[in-house]
């Protein structure tokens, strides 16, 4: 049999001749039954502006050699982010707005009809800015730092840097220091400035970690700490002048014992990577070396004084051959 409704809190209506016209009560010995209302049509979403843009990428067929094309969709948004993850990080805080532009135009549909970087900073990348695209956020800061593709006052980098900055751009935490040291478009504060400094530097942005080493070591916005200047220089090593204050502080003895033969290895590899002050310093270092060896007093520490060993001593064949340039780990 059929459940039956009960005879309340019912009354004739559309669903099987009844309809409720109050909340149903539960009553002991009374099943109650509830009625489903047939669900609401759902209404397309109205099409957005940032819809993907589909861009035909041609792959070549292995079996016949044949180039045929295959449609991606690709939006500005993830044009800039692959940039960013891409690139190198020493080059993401030194922004080259042609070469932004160049990859991004690479990945974008040729109906975009971008002309030039300027072109591209203005119709693509300010609007990915203000609807909150991070990555955008920081490079529209950089292009108003460099007062490159955007017409504007170059203080209007810093609230640009400080949005990209909320949503954890390490890049763009560093730029905000350098807005609070310089005072580009808020007061001088170097507290903040050092702050940031060390919230980029713990996210491994090897500029903020050079950086950071130069406050600790002449005592900009902190004492100085010339062991802790040494240390931020040896984590931003990837950078060639960060290799170069790491041989200035073995040179001149700055947070450690010194050590010209570190030194002298840390300046050639700052050179070699293209720091040509590096190659000053290493010129210099050699002369004050050779003059060393030549007094025959204070002998460059890491090479031990050289003595004359009496006539007819042989040498112990146990013994371990000094090596110039092994002295204390770096």
């Amino acid at each position: 049999m059929y459940p039956q409704y009960p005879p309340y809190p019912y009354s004739a209506g559309t669903f099987g001749g009844y309809a409720p016209t109050t909340a149903p009560t539960y009553m002991p010995q009374q099943q109650v039954y509830y009625v489903q209302y047939p669900p609401q049509p759902a209404v397309p979403p109205p099409p957005s502006a940032s819809a993907p843009s589909v861009r035909r990428l041609p792959i070549k067929d292995p079996s016949t050699g044949l180039v045929i094309p295959v449609a991606t969709s690709v939006t500005v948004e993830q044009a800039v982010a692959e940039y960013h993850r891409t690139s190198q990080a020493s080059d993401l805080v030194d922004l080259d707005l042609e070469e932004l532009f160049q990859f991004c135009k690479a990945r974008l549909p040729p109906s975009r009809g971008l002309n030039d970087a300027a072109d591209f900073a203005s119709t693509l990348l300010l609007p990915a800015a203000i609807k909150g695209h991070k990555f955008s956020q920081y490079y529209v800061g950089r292009c108003y730092d460099t007062g490159k593709g955007l017409p504007g006052e170059q203080s209007m980098c810093c609230s640009w840097f400080y949005e990209a900055a909320q949503q954890f751009v390490p890049e763009a935490i560093y730029k905000l220091a350098q807005c609070k040291e310089d005072g580009w478009g808020c007061p001088v504060n170097m507290q903040e400035a050092l702050a940031y400094y060390q919230e980029a530097a713990d996210a491994k942005v090897a500029a903020a970690q050079l950086r950071l080493g130069m406050l600790y070591e002449h005592g900009l916005g902190v004492e100085v700490d010339e062991k802790e200047a040494l240390s931020c220089y040896k984590q931003g090593i990837s950078l060639p002048e960060a290799r170069f204050h790491v041989g200035r502080c073995y040179d001149y003895g700055i947070g450690t014992a010194q050590n010209k033969v570190l030194a002298l290895k840390w300046y050639k590899q700052a050179r070699d990577l293209g720091f040509q002050v590096a190659g000053n310093m290493i010129a210099e270092l050699q002369g004050r070396i050779a003059e060393d060896a030549a007094s025959g007093s204070d002998s460059p520490v890491g090479i031990p004084p050289q003595r004359a060993k009496p006539a007819g001593v042989q040498p112990d064949p146990k013994a371990r051959p000094f090596t110039p340039g092994m002295g204390p780990s770096v």
